[in-house]
């Protein structure tokens, strides 16, 4: 739902971003029928004709390196920031596309207009670099 919205923000048909309604039960709808008309089917076949998946593996392993990763920290959340080398470099050894930025004085959900963590400054360039990501990976 997140991925539709942001490219109805992204193509100039929505000016902010919220998730509509038709979006929901579009997205509710398209899970109740894929379960219902045999979404085991196609956990059959990834599990055990196309690939064989063990353990440690999985679809989500499988199909990572088609993923897009944008992450915005903000450099006072300590605990993200911190362990954000380490995810870098498993991103880069699983080989997905990825897009990471820390944004210099911003704390944890700065990009909340409705808290006082809110930095205007940086939510606008997390923005801005959002919309720029869609475009590269969704356009």
């Amino acid at each position: 739902m997140g991925i539709i919205t942001g490219v109805l923000v992204a193509s100039g048909y929505q000016q902010t971003f919220h998730v509509p309604t038709w979006v929901i039960l579009s997205a509710h709808a398209a899970i109740a029928l894929g379960t219902l008309s045999g979404g085991w089917r196609i956990v059959h076949t990834m599990g055990g004709r196309l690939t064989r998946l063990k353990p440690r593996s999985g679809f989500c392993a499988e199909t990572g390196a088609a993923a897009a990763v944008l992450v915005h920290h903000g450099s006072q959340d300590q605990r993200l920031v911190a362990g954000w080398p380490a995810y870098e470099e498993a991103l880069k050894a699983a080989k997905v596309r990825y897009e990471g930025y820390v944004y210099e004085g911003a704390q944890h959900g700065f990009h909340n207009d409705t808290t006082p963590r809110y930095d205007e400054k940086n939510a606008k360039l997390a923005w801005e670099r959002t919309l720029a990501h869609f475009n590269k990976y969704l356009r």
